[in-house]
C-alpha cells in the first residue's frame, strides 16, 4: 500500500490510498434485474456502481397473502448463499424494510423468504411458506453498528444471518418454505406507507452456493462454544447417555432429522408430523402442537434425551412463530408420560416466561409467569436433588428467577426442548441454540435490565445536527440533506435517527449519517437527531429551526435531490485515516477536484467541505456524489486537505479514476 503522509500547520492528514477510490467500474459490477412486485403505487428504480447498489422503492411489502415492493434480482438455481451490507435505509414511514430476497417466482403470492433491516423493528426474518398463504415472521433482533445480512438456502431451508461488517455472523431465524428449483434472488426495498417512497443502498453485494454443512459431531451434548460465541457453561458435565440405562420411552417420530442421542416424541395427544425437526451442529429447529404443560396432562412435542442426577441447563431461544399461542422452552420429567412430574421453563409469544411444575403423576400443573418480559433470550433450568429452579436472561449473564418447585424424580430423567402451540389444531415452530446440559451449581440473579443502562455504566453517545446550516429555507417537496456527527466513548453508534417536530423521517445506521427528506407542509419545522449507542444509551441534539416555504417562493436547496427515476451515474466513495489532531485541531475536510495532470497547488474545478465525519474502525468513508456528478465525463484526481483554526494541511492526492 502507498503511504501518503502531509504535514502542515500543526496537522496531519494521513489517506489511505489503497482503498480511496471505488468509482464506475463497470468491469467489476454484476447484472441485475429491476422489478416491482404486486405493482407498488410509485414503479422502483436501482442502479450499481462502485461496489454499491442503490435502490428506490415503495410498496407493502412481504405481507399479508401477497407482496409489494421493489426488487433488484438475479436468475438462481439450487442452494443459493446471498449476502450484503447496508450502507443507508431511510423512507418517511420507520416501518420500511430494506434486506435480501429468495423467491419462487415474481408472482406477488408467490413463496418466498427475506431477511430484512427497518427502522422501526431491526432485523426480521419473513416468510410465505406457500403459494397465497399469509407472510409469517419470526422475532426481530438488534441491528448492529455497521449491519450486514445473509440468506442462506439449503433445499427448503432458509436461515437468515447478521452480523457487523459482515463477520462473526449471527442467526436471525430459520423457516422451512418448499420452492422450486429456479428462483430469484436479489435485494427488496419497501417503503411500508404505499404513498412513500424508501431509499437503501447496499456495498458488496454478492450471491453464490453455501458452503457444506459441517458433519453433525459425535454423541455429545452440542458445543456452546459454537455458533454465538457464549461463554462455556458451568464446569462439570451430566454421564454421557450412552454409559446409562435407557428409560423405556416411546417410538420416536420417523420423520425427525436429530442426531443421536436425542430422539423426538409427541407428548400426550399432540397432533404428530407437523415437520421435520432438525439440528444443523449449532441451531435446533422444533415444530409441534398442543397445550403445553397444563393441567392434569401435557401437551406438547420435545426433542429429548436422558440424563443423570442434578443439572443445570441452559439454551438460547432465537426465534418462534406459531398459528396459535406457541411456547418453547427446557424440560426435566421422569417419563414421557403425559401425566408425569414435570418441571418447565419456557418463553411464549403472548406472556413472557413461564415456569410450570407437576409434583406428582396426575396433579395439575402449577404456572408462574413474568408476563413483563420479552419472549426471547436465554433460558435456564437448575435441578438440586428435589428442588427445580428456573431463571431467564436477555445476556447469559443476567439471570432473573422465574418460579420454583419441590418435586420428588429419580435421580435419572428425561431433559428435553420443547415447543407447543395452545392448541391441538394450531402449530408452533421454534429455533433453539447455544444448548449446554452441566452439573448444578448455584445462580447469581440480577434485576432485570432497563432499555438504557442506569446512570455510571455506559456512556452516553455524543450527537449534533451538521446541516442543513442556519438560516434555513426550503421549499416544500425539495429534497434536501440532513447531517449529523455522532460518537460513544465506551463502544459504538448502532443507529442515528432523525426527527421533524418530534416524527420520526428516517435512521441512518453507519456514518456518514445524514438522510434525504423531501420537506412537510408550509411553516416552521423543528429538526431533532437521537443517537443510539450498542448499550441501548440514547442522547438527543439540541433542536435547529427551519422554515418550509411553498414551491418556487425561494432558491433550490444546495443538497443534491435523490436519485430520480431514471438511474443517475453512480457517485465515489473516499476512503481516509482522519488526521492524527481529529479530536483536537480539525474542524471539517475538503475535497478538492482536479483534472488529472495538474497540480495539487492548482486551483480546483470543484471544492466540496465535507463536515466532520465521525471515524468508524478508524476509517472515515463518505460518498461524494454531489461533487462528482457536478462534472463532466473525464479523468481526475481528488485531493483531500483537513482544515483547522490555524489554517489546513497540505492536499493529498489520490490516484486518477474516470467518469
Amino acid at each position: 500500500m502507498r503511504s501518503c503522509v502531509q504535514r502542515a500547520g500543526g496537522l496531519c492528514l494521513v489517506l489511505l490510498c489503497s482503498i480511496v477510490l471505488r468509482v464506475n467500474d463497470a468491469s467489476a459490477q454484476t447484472t441485475w434485474t429491476n422489478a416491482d412486485i404486486g405493482n407498488p403505487s410509485t414503479a422502483g428504480t436501482g442502479w450499481s456502481g462502485g461496489g454499491y447498489d442503490s435502490m428506490m422503492g415503495s410498496g407493502t411489502g412481504l405481507a399479508g397473502v401477497s407482496d409489494q415492493l421493489a426488487l433488484r434480482y438475479q436468475q438462481t438455481t439450487g442452494d443459493v448463499d446471498v449476502k450484503g451490507c447496508i450502507e443507508y435505509a431511510f423512507g418517511d414511514d420507520p416501518a420500511m424494510a430494506a434486506g435480501l430476497m429468495v423467491r419462487e417466482s415474481l408472482d406477488p403470492a408467490a413463496p418466498a423468504v427475506l431477511v430484512s433491516l427497518s427502522p422501526a423493528s431491526g432485523v426480521t426474518l419473513t416468510w410465505r411458506a406457500a403459494a397465497g398463504t399469509v407472510a409469517l415472521a419470526a422475532a426481530p433482533v438488534a441491528a448492529p453498528q455497521s449491519p450486514c445480512l445473509r440468506l442462506v438456502r439449503r433445499a427448503n431451508t432458509f436461515t437468515a444471518y447478521v452480523s457487523n461488517r459482515g463477520s462473526d455472523w449471527q442467526i436471525v431465524g430459520e423457516s422451512t418454505v418448499t420452492m422450486a428449483v429456479a428462483t430469484v434472488t436479489g435485494m427488496s426495498l419497501s417503503s411500508h406507507d404505499p404513498a412513500t417512497v424508501a431509499q437503501s443502498m447496499f456495498s458488496g453485494t454478492e450471491v453464490g452456493v453455501p458452503a457444506p454443512l459441517p458433519p453433525i459431531p459425535p454423541s455429545t451434548t452440542p458445543d456452546p462454544s459454537s455458533g454465538t460465541g457464549a461463554p462455556p457453561p458451568p464446569s462439570g458435565s451430566v454421564a454421557p447417555a450412552q454409559s446409562l440405562t435407557p428409560l423405556p420411552a416411546p417410538t420416536p417420530r420417523a420423520d425427525s432429522l436429530i442426531p443421536d442421542p436425542w430422539a423426538t416424541a409427541d407428548l400426550g395427544t399432540a397432533v404428530p408430523n407437523w415437520s421435520t425437526d432438525t439440528y444443523d451442529g449449532q441451531l435446533f429447529t422444533v415444530t409441534g402442537s398442543g397445550q403445553g404443560v397444563q393441567g392434569t396432562a401435557d401437551q406438547a412435542h420435545i426433542v429429548y434425551r436422558a440424563i443423570d442426577g442434578d443439572a443445570d441447563v441452559i439454551v438460547r431461544v432465537l426465534g418462534m412463530w406459531t398459528t396459535g399461542s406457541g411456547e418453547s422452552g427446557l424440560m426435566l420429567r421422569p417419563s414421557l408420560d403425559a401425566n408425569s412430574p414435570v418441571a418447565y421453563i419456557g418463553t411464549t409469544n403472548r406472556n413472557g416466561f413461564v415456569f410450570a411444575s407437576r409434583p406428582l403423576a396426575g396433579a395439575a400443573a402449577a404456572r408462574s409467569a413474568t408476563p413483563d418480559a420479552v419472549g426471547t433470550g436465554w433460558l435456564r433450568l437448575s435441578r438440586q436433588g428435589d428442588l427445580f429452579s428456573s431463571y431467564w436472561a436477555p445476556d447469559k449473564v443476567s439471570w432473573v428467577p422465574v418460579g420454583s418447585d419441590l418435586i420428588s424424580m429419580p435421580s435419572r430423567v428425561y431433559v428435553g426442548m420443547t415447543v407447543s402451540s395452545g392448541s391441538p389444531a394450531a402449530s408452533a415452530t421454534a429455533m433453539l441454540s447455544d444448548l449446554s446440559i452441566a452439573s448444578a451449581t448455584p445462580v447469581t440473579t440480577s434485576p432485570p435490565p432497563t432499555t438504557t443502562p442506569p446512570p455510571g455504566t455506559n456512556q452516553l453517545p455524543v450527537v449534533a445536527l451538521t446541516s442543513p446550516s442556519l438560516p434555513a429555507t426550503i421549499e416544500v417537496g425539495s429534497s434536501f440533506m440532513i447531517t449529523a456527527t455522532a460518537a460513544d466513548g465506551d463502544g459504538w453508534i448502532a443507529q442515528v435517527n432523525f426527527y421533524a417536530d418530534n416524527v420520526l423521517v428516517g435512521s441512518a445506521f453507519a456514518a456518514p449519517f445524514q438522510i434525504t427528506w423531501a420537506g412537510s407542509n408550509v411553516g416552521s419545522v423543528r429538526l431533532t437527531v437521537e443517537a443510539v449507542d450498542n448499550a441501548g444509551g440514547r442522547s438527543a441534539s439540541p433542536a435547529i429551526l427551519m422554515t418550509m416555504v411553498a414551491a418556487g417562493s425561494s432558491p433550490a436547496p444546495s443538497a443534491p435531490p435523490p436519485p430520480s427515476s431514471d438511474p443517475p451515474k453512480p457517485g465515489l466513495v473516499i476512503s481516509f485515516a482522519p488526521s492524527p489532531d481529529h479530536d483536537v485541531s480539525v474542524t471539517s475536510y475538503v475535497v478538492d477536484l482536479h483534472t488529472a495532470g495538474d497540480a495539487v497547488t492548482a486551483p480546483p474545478i470543484v471544492s466540496s467541505d465535507i463536515g466532520k465525519p465521525v471515524p468508524s474502525d478508524g476509517v472515515i468513508v463518505f460518498n461524494i456524489f454531489a461533487t462528482i456528478d457536478q462534472i463532466p465525463g473525464g479523468t481526475y484526481y481528488v485531493a483531500l486537505r483537513a482544515v483547522g483554526p490555524d489554517g489546513s494541511s497540505a492536499a493529498v492526492a489520490s490516484d486518477p479514476f474516470t467518469k
